[in-house]
């Protein structure tokens, strides 16, 4: 089998303070102009496939990138191991004597300042093997998600076949690489894969496969309000060299090497991302009285979040904008950065008199809408203690702390693995407890007045470990009124909602108010 290379809890009791949120609403409006931030990408060439001979100096090996100048870049070794003998200098080359047969998998960095790229390659030393060059978190497939296998130290042409939860998407005999496409399966299922060169060679492959736990957060058209986080933005406002400004929280937290600014990043980097994510969905269900998995179970509220943005047949507003609802269209909460010292999210208001579905980012006119990273991220450091992570951020080795959070499954380890998942578990809800918050006002509920003990909707909700902020009884009422959306009916209560309609119908208005923090004052990069 050859190995797949991929690279004491301190609670600290505190309140951040929601205040007042943002609304908005009006007429259409055009996309924010520029507002993607753009950086280079690197790549690193896959390796000759042909097999190099033992106790026989190689040919030197240029490992080759592209986006920036090859000058300007440090190389590393980031995981798995080079056939004894064999470097990797300064200049990104690969040279030496191999004395030792076998094949050997390791993933290479490429950094040029903030920068850096990694590729998983691997060497052949009087050998023939198979290795995943992509498509992997942290070391194990997903179902549903595309992995790339390339042999090595074979002669093409290269022949493939696949046992187990899985199907080729694509064989390319000639090169030697294959696409596979996991099918659902239970938790440590395996694809085994075997490939035959040219002269009957063989070699086999065991991936491990794990189930894909966003499988059950879809759309439900038609039954359901229908919203996705967007976690993909980079509104342009907060400059800090990351492809997307969730990556920059995650960095800030402790979350992503603060130094892996590409889009991609490391296998554990992307793990980590995915954990995040996906607990995120799961406490914003939790807070709408669904399951954890996204299903409505006995007493869930009529709103489904959709881990991947709905397909294409489907449509949203372009960003910054809004447009007449119907069943086809979605509704967004994005998680950028804002500009407004202290606030940490606004929403435009979707109630009677605005039947729309909303995109919730930045706009030239209107202001800024979405939850807001980099002004909840610093406050997280201090209301949750993350002392550790900072400065001690996540690498390969806490990779099944990851998977196990990511599969929601209990964390087993010591202290560090503790801390781990305190964090991403945290840091998850405070992002939840705010973007509930604002949807809660997209879909026209008001701040609770006067405020109640634990009411999500309280102009100074608490974000703290041992706050577990609902809806109340009140405002629950009002949204199994008028969910679904859009173009809502308000059946009664009607007490607590935002807005009641405008007289001939026009678009309500929310006055500007934002979710504040107390005390804040702008974190220092």
């Amino acid at each position: 089998m050859i190995r797949h290379v991929s690279v004491s809890v301190l609670v600290f009791v505190a309140s951040l303070g929601l205040s007042a949120c943002g609304g908005g609403g009006g007429g259409g409006g055009s996309a924010v102009p520029g507002g993607e931030a753009v950086f280079a990408s690197l790549s690193i060439d896959a390796l000759p496939s042909a097999s190099l001979a033992a106790n026989q100096t190689m040919s030197p090996i240029a490992l080759t990138i592209g986006g920036v100048d090859r000058e300007d870049v440090t190389w590393q070794i980031d995981a798995g191991t080079l056939p004894p003998g064999v470097v990797l200098d300064a200049e990104g080359t690969l040279r030496g004597t191999p004395t030792r047969s076998g094949v050997y998998a390791f993933d290479v960095r490429a950094t040029n300042g903030p920068i850096a790229g990694v590729k998983g390659l691997a060497l052949a030393v009087d050998a023939f093997g198979l290795h995943v060059s992509d498509g992997l978190l942290a070391g194990e497939a997903v179902e549903g998600q595309p992995f790339v296998v390339r042999a090595t130290g074979g002669t093409a042409p290269i022949h493939f076949t696949a046992f187990g939860p899985g199907d080729f998407q694509s064989r390319d005999s000639a090169a030697g690489v294959a696409t596979l496409m996991p099918f659902a399966a239970s938790a440590g299922a395996l694809i085994q894969i075997y490939a035959t060169d040219a002269g009957g060679n063989q070699t086999r492959l065991d991936v491990t496969l794990n189930p894909d736990v966003t499988s059950s957060h879809v759309a439900e058209w038609g039954a359901t309000d229908v919203w996705h986080l967007d976690f993909d933005v980079s509104l342009g406002i907060d400059h800090h060299g990351f492809a997307v400004d969730f990556q920059a929280g995650l960095a800030d937290v402790g979350l992503r090497d603060p130094n892996s600014k590409d889009r991609m990043g490391t296998p554990t980097d992307r793990l980590a991302e995915r954990a995040v994510q996906v607990e995120v969905y799961r406490q914003v269900n939790e807070l709408f009285l669904r399951e954890r998995d996204g299903s409505p179970g006995s007493n869930g509220l009529p709103i489904t979040f959709s881990y991947t943005e709905p397909h294409s047949v489907y449509t949203k507003p372009a960003r910054g904008t809004y447009i007449s609802g119907s069943p086809n269209r979605f509704s967004v909460m994005a998680l950028g950065c804002g500009t407004q010292g202290g606030v940490v999210g606004t929403a435009f208001v979707d109630d009677p008199s605005n039947p729309n579905h909303e995109n919730d980012t930045s706009h030239p006119s209107q202001g800024e809408y979405g939850v807001f990273l980099n002004i909840l991220t610093p406050h997280f450091n201090a209301v949750w203690a993350n002392r550790t992570l900072p400065s001690d951020p996540i690498t390969a080795d806490d990779a099944e702390t990851l998977r196990q959070v990511l599969q929601d499954q209990p964390v087993t380890g010591g202290s560090r693995a503790v801390e781990v998942a305190r964090v991403v578990r945290g840091y998850a809800h405070a992002l939840a407890v705010v973007a509930a918050h604002e949807i809660g006002h997209s879909l026209g509920l008001r701040h609770t007045d006067p405020s109640q003990a634990g009411s999500l909707m309280n102009a100074a909700a608490s974000i703290h470990p041992n706050a577990n902020p609902r809806f109340n009884d009140t405002d629950l009422a009002v949204l199994r009124a008028i969910l679904p959306g859009p173009g809502r009916v308000f059946g009664a209560p009607t007490s607590n909602a935002l807005h009641a309609p405008l007289p001939g119908g026009g678009v309500s208005v929310c006055e500007r108010c934002n979710l504040m923090l107390p005390g804040y004052e702008a974190p220092k990069r």
